[in-house]
């Protein structure tokens, strides 16, 4: 095994805490790689695309959620409707994000509609049922892919282009893409340590 790849259950680095939810889930014990551990030897963003298309899908989902500190669905849980769940109460506002996956060049569109279509209308009607008195946490989807997309005229385009111009209730849906999220953890880490 190489000493990128190690689970946090054998590391001790110090790992971030999910916060509750507001909303019912089962997450996944499952522990994933250590996210301090993979990038430890500082490696470039080049080494970085490397080391993510040695993985398995489902290790990439657990590394992202030790890295951002959420909550990921268990495997064929019933009462799961979400992939990934996170709750930050650090900005301004304090938000759910709502994560998904897309593994490939171009993201999905069946995953955008499940996205926009069913994970955030369950959650407004959860964090309803769920809220304290005048909590207010503001949902925010999120579209994780493996890769930039090549193609910006696309069905994937089109649909997170329409659900910012609803009329009511218009959904911003933010696209990340994992590399560039861990080489920019791995540029904060390096910040942290001259400090």
């Amino acid at each position: 095994m190489s000493k990128w790849k190690v689970e946090v259950s054998n590391c001790a680095c110090k790992q971030r805490k999910p916060e509750e939810l507001p909303i019912d889930f089962t997450p996944t014990s499952e522990p994933g790689l250590c996210p301090i551990c993979f990038i430890r030897d500082n490696p470039n963003h080049q080494t970085i695309k490397d080391r993510l298309r040695a993985l398995e899908n489902e290790e990439k989902e657990l590394l992202y959620r030790n890295l951002i500190g959420a909550h990921l669905e268990r495997r064929h849980a019933t009462t799961t409707r979400y992939q990934m769940v996170r709750r930050s109460a650090k900005k301004k506002v304090p938000t759910l994000d709502i994560c998904r996956f897309s593994w490939g060049n171009n993201p999905d569109p069946e995953i955008i509609r499940r996205l926009l279509y069913d994970d955030i209308p369950n959650a407004n009607l959860a964090l309803k049922r769920n809220s304290k008195d005048g909590e207010y946490l503001q949902i925010r989807p999120i579209l994780i892919c493996e890769n930039k997309p090549s193609r910006q005229n696309s069905a994937w385009r089109n649909i997170i282009d329409a659900a910012g111009q609803w009329p009511v209730n218009p959904t911003n849906v933010v696209l990340c893409i994992f590399p560039d999220l861990i080489y920019s953890f791995l540029l904060s880490k390096i910040e942290n340590e001259r400090r």
